[in-house]
């Protein structure tokens, strides 16, 4: 029963009691939302505004567009790697002299790279959604385990219907945060995780290291890729999330574990990276790089922590004859979707809240934390806290801890009038059943 279509059945499949009860406590809680900033309406009008939708009809998404590819299609495979807890402020770490992310660093130097890139929020399941769906996370939600919301249009699905064939790579139990039933009903065809590995390759209560998922998915990518069909990748790490298992030979990385583990971290990607070159797909296939979240990096100026959302995002391919390129616009992982399918040339129903980087510039990029959203200009953070209901503005790019919000009160409601818009119709959309249009 856990493996059909039917999230309901799913979820009712494992253990009726336990998993009907949880379910009707979850859906009891109070969670937070932006009822008291933006009314459905007044959002509707300004994300549609801000993402060129039409307005389409009653009991129809407000924000689906068609985007129309000239030219041929690009029939290229794809690899995501999300990195776990990857914030953009670990690149620039240096420990005894050296960096801990050598390899990133040098495959930035290659790739297109996105500076000002952020998470939708805070944990993986977050990011899992944002990336592969287009669609923002909603402050302390767990966007995984509402049974109401098969998505359809993401990046697996689109990807399939060109003939694609669709790969998800975990460390651990496919059923951790609902990951199985979730990836499953939203057209990931081939799931990996903890219950293929050996048993002897478990490290802790997160299944296997990162070096052997790479060492894993890259062999069952070789295999699956003799049918000469394009496929989509995705792998999800996990070994820098406490409790750190760090082999001996990084542990002169640093003096600290936090860093020590980063360093193992890169040089698992650096050993898929190397040894993906030298098969046959590996010149016909985009790479996208980037942090399912970020953490806490050193000490932080603001109470919602800038390091916690800024990420990085890397997209390589040996394909790519203009690269490097350093980005600077604003973005963030909603954008990832319309951005690859931009690259890829491909034709599709935007139902996303994601643009296409290489030919849209945000005038701000929105995310959120269990209790605050943010919102980023090129100089201004804005931040709302609900549980505190205390806005606060800030010149992030001088690490400025004033608080400006009175004096500049015309940019604070403007940066908050447009994040809010955004999260009251992804809620809307959610409610009434519009993250998919196939129905």
């Amino acid at each position: 029963a856990y493996f059909c279509d039917n999230s309901f059945l799913n979820q009712l499949g494992i253990n009726p009691s336990f998993y009907f009860m949880r379910d009707v406590i979850e859906s009891s809680k109070s969670h937070y939302n932006v009822d008291s900033l933006i009314t459905e309406s007044e959002a509707i009008t300004i994300v549609q505004k801000a993402l060129n939708a039409p307005h389409n009809g009653e009991g129809e998404s407000p924000i689906v567009r068609e985007v129309v590819a000239e030219g041929e299609s690009k029939k290229m495979n794809v690899v995501v790697i999300l990195m776990e807890s990857m914030s953009y402020d670990l690149l620039k770490i240096r420990e005894n002299g050296k960096e801990i992310t050598p390899y990133l660093n040098s495959l930035i130097e290659k790739s297109y790279f996105f500076e000002n890139f952020y998470s939708a929020g805070t944990h993986t399941n977050h990011g899992i959604l944002a990336t592969l769906y287009g669609l923002p996370a909603l402050f302390d939600r767990n966007m995984m385990k509402n049974v109401d919301i098969p998505l359809c249009e993401g990046l697996p699905y689109i990807l399939q219907q060109q003939n694609y064939r669709t790969m998800f790579f975990m460390t651990h139990e496919a059923q951790y945060d609902n990951m199985n039933a979730f990836l499953l009903e939203n057209g990931i065809e081939e799931i990996y995780s903890q219950e293929n590995y050996p048993r002897e390759k478990r490290r802790n209560s997160f299944g296997v290291a990162d070096d052997y998922l790479f060492e894993y998915g890259l062999d069952k990518i070789n295999e699956k890729s003799k049918d000469k069909k394009p496929f989509f990748a995705t792998l999800l790490t996990v070994s820098n999330h406490p409790p750190y298992i760090v082999p001996d030979e990084f542990k002169t990385a640093s003096n600290d574990p936090q860093y020590q583990i980063v360093a193992f971290a890169d040089n698992a990607i650096r050993q898929f990276m190397e040894k993906a070159e030298k098969e046959e797909w590996f010149a016909n296939t985009v790479f996208v790089l980037l942090g399912d979240h970020g953490k806490i990096v050193g000490s932080q100026t603001y109470e919602m922590p800038l390091s916690y959302n800024h990420i990085p995002c890397i997209i390589y391919s040996p394909a790519f004859d203009n690269a490097p390129q350093r980005l600077h616009q604003l973005g963030g992982q909603v954008d990832v979707l319309p951005t690859l399918l931009g690259l890829l040339n491909h034709s599709y129903e935007n139902n996303t809240f994601g643009v296409d980087l290489f030919n849209t510039n945000r005038p701000y990029m929105f995310f959120s934390s269990d209790d605050a959203l943010g919102c980023i200009s090129p100089e201004y953070f804005y931040t709302y806290n609900f549980k505190a209901k205390v806005e606060g503005l800030y010149k992030y790019a001088e690490n400025s801890a004033e608080n400006i919000v009175s004096a500049h009160r015309q940019e604070a409601d403007s940066m908050r009038t447009y994040s809010a818009a955004m999260f009251q119709t992804a809620s809307y959309m959610f409610k009434n059943k519009l993250t998919r249009t196939d129905k």
